[in-house]
């Protein structure tokens, strides 16, 4: 089990201000202004323009983004620079949300949330030799699939010494 930290305000809100900042259709000139950015966030959002005011001094704590409204960044934001993958976008919800972040993370489209294939039921299997087929399996689907497949190796005290050599060339 990964272990989330509480809710990084400052950081979130950097992130926010930076990917608005860096995404917006705005001329900015030559710096960033972050009431500009604040108003094209409560342009985004349909909010006023004094919540994402706040988000721009770091201030989450005072006015928290709903789930909803980090729905829309996303959706808003989803293929630019600070929210392009699965693991920005995760990343900027356990800032906002802290051990709550998955609340706002099952709002996401599939395509916006990764994979839990974290499993409270061990992974039954029949022999050694589909042991093997099924880590490969795994280890292809996802990164995380390697702490399952670590406990069935132990479960089924599977070693690469009882597998055919056949079985380890795939």
């Amino acid at each position: 089990m990964t272990n989330h930290p509480d809710s990084n305000h400052t950081r979130a809100s950097i992130t926010l201000y930076y990917v608005v900042a860096i995404n917006t259709k705005r001329k900015l000139k030559n710096t960033i202004n972050r009431t500009e950015v604040a108003q094209v966030l409560a342009d985004l959002l349909k909010i006023h323009n004094s919540t994402p005011a706040s988000w721009m001094r770091g201030n989450f704590k005072t006015h928290p983004i709903s789930r909803e409204n980090f729905l829309r960044i996303v959706r808003a934001y989803r293929t630019k620079r600070g929210l392009e993958n699965v693991k920005a976008i995760t990343a900027l919800a356990i800032d906002l949300y802290g051990r709550d972040y998955k609340k706002a993370i099952e709002l996401l489209d599939p395509a916006d949330r990764e994979s839990d294939l974290v499993q409270d039921v061990p992974v039954m299997l029949p022999g050694t030799s589909d042991v093997v087929m099924t880590i490969n399996d795994l280890l292809k689907s996802s990164p995380e699939a390697v702490e399952i497949a670590l406990v069935t190796m132990k479960a089924y005290q599977w070693t690469a010494g009882n597998s055919r050599r056949g079985d380890l060339l795939m």
